[in-house]
């Protein structure tokens, strides 16, 4: 009980010394044989507000479900090798077989039992950062004798040697999942929040993968702040300024009075942003989240046409709209980041999709390094573009002083742009979108 205590505390559910003597009579009274009775009752002792209720259910079920090797392994992979010959090339060392023969046989509550035994002789109940988690999944993969296997590997060459990498990776990938479902557990709560926030400070492309979900979120968030700021903002622009000759004769009848007020509305011309993002290696995950925000902002902002390039470029502007924008940003990294970087074909591909609707009311976007790999830049096309749009903005992740480095067209692009930004962090890409917010409205 005093375990699960600390894991609500870190998932930031606050409990009393008193209410842990309560949870444990609780357990006294309805035991463990009831899974749900007993997560009904502990949650009516130890849950208060509604945040917490819903903490509190993630928490109990992550708690109760952390046994490590629950996945089974590939029937379809163990079946391409002999077993026997496999389990044969470990024969001088006993435990290790006995270990690659439960994960040939599907043995999980074993593999499982020896693993929480081996995390105990670790430092797995005092993990506090994510090098911590690092440096305990290799401690356990070490006791459990991945090292070995990968030796064995080694020497082993065909079907033998493909059966021993796959037993070597299933065992370290389940490794890795305990323990980081243990560091969702015992990790101190402001130890996490202090990481992610150093996080969310630093380059976007550099942040690990498992923050991108946080990341998102904090996006999200921001999205729906500017929304709600800018809705009222465009509402009270639609509706116009005071018409007083139409509120005179109207309020004839209330002896001049203004009873009904008349409105001078103004007329909306359409615009449209459009934004070309490179969504190669070192720029797609800036790309995902501008494209994400943006999208996201589609009540507040005019029409936003989205497209996407490596070596060459394609309108992805339709899966924003079938699908969830993150979902969407994921399938367009996949689909067109690729190739290599071709910033000259892309205004090519580009002026051949959507040339023709630039015009003064039009806001062209550019996301990238402007790193075209030596391909020709296509200048021309770029300065018809520029002439064409209202206005060209540019968001790099470089600083000034990596302009026209090595492949970098970065100088060559920047006259044909009326400002270039840097886009490297969150902070970047806030600072930017309220900034192309209030220009549009």
């Amino acid at each position: 009980m005093a375990k699960f205590v600390h894991a609500l505390r870190n998932a930031d559910v606050v409990v009393s010394p008193a209410e842990t003597l309560d949870a444990m009579q609780v357990i006294q009274q309805v035991g463990f044989a009831h899974r749900q009775l007993l997560k009904d009752a502990l949650a009516m002792t130890l849950a208060k507000t509604k945040s917490d209720k819903q903490r509190f259910e993630a928490c109990f079920d992550q708690f109760f479900a952390q046994f490590a090797f629950e996945q089974a392994p590939k029937k379809t992979l163990l079946d391409t090798f002999e077993h026997k010959a496999l389990l044969a090339q470990f024969q001088d060392d006993p435990e290790l077989a006995d270990v690659v023969e439960a994960v040939l046989t599907n043995q999980s509550t074993q593999l499982s039992y020896l693993v929480q035994q081996l995390g105990e002789r670790t430092a797995l109940a005092d993990m506090r950062s994510l090098r911590d988690k690092t440096l305990v999944a290799e401690q356990i993969g070490t006791l459990l004798g991945v090292p070995q296997i990968t030796s064995v590997r080694d020497g082993l060459s065909g079907e033998l040697a493909t059966g021993a990498e796959y037993v070597r990776r299933y065992v370290t990938t389940q490794i890795k999942h305990y323990v980081e479902v243990q560091y969702e557990l015992v990790a101190d709560a402001s130890g996490r929040r202090t990481v992610l926030q150093a996080a969310l400070q630093g380059n976007l492309a550099q942040i690990p993968r498992e923050y991108e979900a946080q990341i998102d979120h904090a996006v999200q968030a921001f999205a729906e702040q500017l929304r709600q700021r800018y809705r009222k903002q465009q509402k009270r622009k639609r509706r116009g300024a005071l018409d007083i000759r139409r509120m005179l004769r109207r309020n004839v009848a209330y002896d001049g009075s203004f009873v009904e007020l008349a409105w001078r509305g103004r007329q909306r011309q359409d615009a449209t942003v459009y934004v070309v993002c490179d969504v190669s290696g070192s720029v797609a995950r800036l790309a995902r989240f501008l494209l994400v925000l943006l999208h996201k902002l589609q009540d507040i902002l005019p029409e936003v046409r989205s497209f996407a390039f490596s070596n060459r470029l394609g309108e992805v502007t339709d899966q924003f709209k079938q699908h969830d924008s993150t979902m969407a940003a994921e399938e367009v990294l996949f689909e067109w980041g690729n190739g290599n970087t071709d910033y000259g074909q892309a205004w090519l591909d580009f002026r051949f999709l959507a040339g023709q609707q630039l015009n003064s009311r039009a806001t062209l976007i550019i996301l990238g390094d402007a790193r075209s790999n030596y391909y020709e830049a296509h200048l021309n096309v770029l300065r018809e573009l520029s002439n064409r749009a209202g206005r060209v903005l540019w968001l790099n992740p470089e600083g000034r002083e990596y302009w026209g480095e090595g492949d970098s067209e970065m100088l060559s692009f920047a006259p044909f742009c009326l400002h270039v930004d840097r886009l490297a962090t969150l902070n970047d890409l806030k600072r930017v979108t309220e900034r192309l917010v209030n220009v549009l409205n």
